[in-house]
């Protein structure tokens, strides 16, 4: 697996591990519902930005993301 890859495996994980819809995310966070499945499938990669609102949004850290969750 490749740091892509591993990146969009982590943010699924804690996507999952958050119990909430990409769209309870959208409105939590104010990021494009598509953009989060788009890193949750691996097409994208975040920003360190939108990963800092992504991870406040699901209660995870940077460093979870970045390691595995």
């Amino acid at each position: 697996m490749d740091s892509k890859e591993r990146l969009a495996h982590n943010i699924k994980e804690a996507y999952l591990k958050s119990g909430m819809s990409t769209r309870q995310i959208q409105r939590k966070s104010g990021l494009n519902f598509t953009t989060i499945l788009r890193w949750i499938n691996g097409k994208y990669v975040p920003n360190a930005i939108t990963l800092k609102i992504f991870c406040d949004a699901v209660g995870a850290t940077i460093t979870e993301i970045y390691e595995g969750v």
